[in-house]
């Protein structure tokens, strides 16, 4: 990561405090409900689902924080292992709530190496579109030539402003995505995390040339 920069480091910190405030306090608020209704009516059920939804966003956050922890000092952010990577990416089709994820896989045949960081960065990528388009179309592309292998993930969504495409999977730019709309800023510094992956595949990240009424984000991981 570089010389880390103090500022950058208090910001980033504040930032990701603030997110994992959120699933704490639905946690928070709906044990204290359950406490004080009892009972199992339907209710509850709801209460007890949004519990799960929230916790499994804090584990999430958690994770994502270790893996910013751990490249901060020169570790690598998630031991990777080798992952039948189209099998995995298809079954993100049923996944993704009220999002239509359509995936298109091209010469993706076989184990991928480091598979499971790829499927991984895809999952934070689509769980940004779910954060910032809730309902609609959202492509996966994956395939692999003779230098790379090649994830692009299109939605619907605000596309990411130009100024801000160098910023976006950067520790100093979390913050400025944070204030904009444009800027898609990823709960547990989401954007961020899912760079530190692509890092450790020796690969890139980056926000592309989208549509007026989407953005494109894409994953280029070298073949050696």
């Amino acid at each position: 990561m570089g010389n880390l920069d103090p500022s950058a480091m208090s910001r980033l910190i504040a930032l990701l405090v603030h997110d994992l405030r959120n699933p704490a306090a639905t946690l928070g608020a709906n044990v204290d409900f359950l406490q004080e209704i009892g009972g199992s009516d339907e209710d509850s059920a709801e209460a007890l689902a949004d519990m799960a939804v929230a916790l499994e966003e804090l584990k999430r956050g958690l994770e994502q924080v270790s893996w910013i922890g751990r490249s901060f000092v020169g570790q690598m952010p998630l031991e990777l292992e080798d992952s039948d990577l189209a099998a995995r990416l298809k079954a993100l089709e049923g996944k993704s709530g009220p999002l239509q994820v359509e995936v298109t896989l091209e010469k993706l045949e076989g184990v991928v190496p480091g598979g499971n960081a790829i499927v991984r960065i895809v999952e934070i990528l689509l769980e940004n579109v779910r954060h910032h388009q809730r309902r609609g179309a959202v492509s996966v592309r994956a395939r692999r030539d003779d230098e790379a292998l090649i994830v692009e993930i299109e939605d619907e969504a605000t596309p990411v402003a130009i100024e801000l495409r160098e910023k976006i999977f950067t520790l100093e730019g979390q913050s400025d995505l944070k204030s904009r709309s444009d800027g898609r800023y990823g709960r547990f510094a989401g954007m961020l995390a899912a760079a530190i992956l692509a890092s450790s595949l020796g690969g890139t990240l980056e926000a592309v040339e989208g549509t007026q009424s989407g953005a494109v984000f894409r994953l280029r991981v070298p073949r050696s």
